[in-house]
């Protein structure tokens, strides 16, 4: 692999690690606010994911529990056993697949790895 070519998996490791953490960013803000806003009736972590995803663009409720990724058609469920870092490990999950769904498997399963390892360090510093 030349140097362009070395370059290039450099720029594409970068973007997924800050698309991971962005997306854990904004999705986290967002579900502070709504459990700020919903403090008196939000029945569960994932119902308060929910109404923070909904805020996300690209991603449409399909009904109570599941959400769809407009671009991709991709689905995911949310459940009352979820927290809010495994809802964002899905939307990171489903959004890197997309971003990147032109590149060999492989390659994408690496970018999942650095997008999701954003994610755990976003939560890190949170803590």
């Amino acid at each position: 692999m030349g140097i362009i070519g070395l370059l290039f998996n450099k720029f594409m490791d970068n973007r997924s690690y800050k698309t991971g953490k962005g997306i854990a960013g904004a999705m986290f803000m967002s579900s502070l606010a709504m459990k700020e806003h919903y403090k008196e009736s939000a029945p569960s972590y994932a119902w308060i994911a929910g109404k923070a995803l909904e805020t996300r663009p690209k991603w449409k409720r399909i009904d109570e529990v599941t959400f769809e990724h407009e671009p991709s058609e991709t689905q995911i469920e949310i459940s009352d056993k979820q927290s809010i870092k495994d809802v964002i490990h899905m939307i990171v999950e489903v959004e890197i697949e997309y971003i990147f769904s032109s590149l060999p498997y492989g390659r994408i399963e690496e970018l999942l790895n650095l997008s999701n390892k954003a994610v755990n360090d976003y939560f890190k510093k949170q803590n």
